[in-house]
């Protein structure tokens, strides 16, 4: 499926969000999920780390761009932003951005 990593993440009232004066991103979403280290990430496998490493540079290396995605490393990805970004407005986003019904 493609995401386009450009999508500007927003507000219950319809305003960007805005991170030190500027609009945040999926693709700043997606990258910080994938680089910061969680409670139990040091539990993670070899191959789970390395999934994040190669998900975060693709995202970076196309930040402004649409991306494939397959449906798989989606629903991994939505796991760890709910995990890295506890606040509802920023999970929604995602869901809403990603869904291709919407």
């Amino acid at each position: 499926m493609k995401i386009n990593l450009a999508s500007r993440l927003k507000d219950i009232d319809g305003t960007e969000v805005l991170v030190e004066s500027k609009p945040l991103t999926l693709a700043d979403v997606f990258k910080t999920a994938l680089t910061t280290v969680a409670k139990g990430d040091e539990e993670d496998s070899a191959d789970e780390k390395l999934w994040k490493w190669d998900l975060a540079n693709k995202i970076h290396g196309n930040k402004d761009k649409e991306i494939e995605m397959t449906p798989e490393d989606l629903v991994k990805l939505k796991a760890r932003v709910l995990k890295i970004y506890p606040a509802p407005i920023v999970y929604g986003n995602v869901c809403d951005l990603t869904d291709p019904k919407k």
